[in-house]
Parts: structure tokens; C-alpha cells; sequence
């Protein structure tokens, strides 16, 4: 595919775009909450909107590379932090919702609850992984932990999308809802497949 240059101001503006866009989730749960749309559990919506939204944007961050390889459009690459963070952010959300609306922060039924509660577990250990990336992907601490280290760090990114999916599959499973974990697994599946070709294609001798 024929390769689309975009200019250094033309991928500051794009990054800005996306900025804002990244943005609505969260604008769109306070505009509700403040119109009283949230339902007749507008807790669990919110906590619900947040966790999709997380694993949206997760998908997305994990198709920058398989897209960028396709495509020939390097600058995506631009976005893969950006967007790394913005789902971060909104399961951090997700996790602060179950904390405070579930269990009150009381710790003593909060570490039950992640025994007792296989979906529990799966985004505890998801957005423990998240953390990681996070506190990491500043360029400081890049220079710090030195390129080769970062790097395998990063690799995360690839156990702890497949553990989110695991997640909302065993948080679906109870309702026998198995629609949107089956697209995500789904997505998932295709884009790490896609990478290890990419991968193998790239050790072919020429």
C-alpha cells in the first residue's frame, strides 16, 4: 500500500484531534449524569461505560502496529502512548467505580471479592500490567531502564489485552451473555496473530 506522509504540524494537529475525541467517553458520562439518562442503576452504567470504554481503546492501541505495518503510515506510531493512556485512564475509572461504589474502599471485603470472583482477579492483574506501561512511558524513564529493557517491558501490552478479554468473558459468562466477549477475543486473537506473522516475515532470509 502506497504510504501516507503527513508533516510533523499535520501530526500535532491529528494528536490533538484525537486528544479531544479520546476525551467524549468521559464528557458524555457527565452530561448524562447531569440529564439523569444513566438508567435505573446509573452506578453500574457508569462503571460498565468505563470498563468498555477501556477495552475499546485498548483494541485500538494494540491494532496501531499491525495497521502501521499494512499501511506504510509510520506517523500512527505517534499515537500508540497517547492512546496507551487514555485507556489507562478509563480503566482506572472502571477500577475506582468498583472500589468506591462496590466496596466503599473497605479493603477487608475488597480482597475477598478478588478471591471469591474470577472476573475480579482478571482486572485486578489487567490493570496491574496497565500500571506498568504507565508509569513507564515516559522518555525519562525509557532512558533510564535503557531501550532493550523498556522494551520487554512493553511486551505486556500483549498478555494484558487477552487477560481484559478474559475479564469481561468471565464477568459475561454469569448472564450467559458471550456476544461481546467473542468480539473482543475475536479482535484480539487477529491482531496478535497478525503480529507474529509480521514477526516471522521480518527473520525470512531475503
Amino acid at each position: 500500500m502506497r504510504s501516507l506522509h503527513l508533516s510533523a504540524a499535520a501530526v500535532s494537529r491529528w494528536k490533538i484531534a484525537v486528544f479531544l475525541l479520546a476525551l467524549l467517553p468521559l464528557v458524555r458520562i457527565i452530561v448524562w449524569a447531569l440529564l439523569d439518562k444513566m438508567g435505573a442503576n446509573p452506578l453500574e452504567w457508569m462503571t460498565r461505560n468505563t470498563g468498555s470504554w477501556a477495552i475499546y481503546i485498548l483494541l485500538l492501541t494494540l491494532a496501531i502496529t499491525p495497521l502501521r505495518r499494512i499501511s506504510g503510515w509510520n506517523w500512527l506510531q505517534k499515537f500508540r502512548r497517547m492512546l496507551g493512556l487514555y485507556g489507562f485512564f478509563y480503566a482506572s475509572l472502571h477500577l475506582t467505580m468498583y472500589l468506591w461504589f462496590d466496596h466503599f474502599f473497605e479493603w477487608e471485603t475488597i480482597w475477598p471479592d478478588i478471591i471469591k470472583r474470577p472476573f475480579v482477579l482478571a482486572g485486578m492483574v489487567s490493570w496491574s500490567m496497565m500500571l506498568a506501561l504507565a508509569v513507564s512511558s515516559p522518555q525519562a524513564v525509557l532512558r533510564w531502564m535503557g531501550g532493550k529493557r523498556w522494551q520487554r517491558l512493553h511486551q505486556l501490552m500483549y498478555v494484558l489485552v487477552p487477560v481484559a478479554v478474559l475479564h469481561v468473558y468471565w464477568m459475561k459468562s454469569g448472564k450467559h451473555d458471550f456476544f461481546w466477549p467473542a468480539v473482543y477475543g475475536g479482535i484480539t486473537v487477529l491482531l496478535l496473530g497478525l503480529r507474529i506473522w509480521f514477526a516471522r516475515r521480518s527473520l525470512r532470509p531475503v
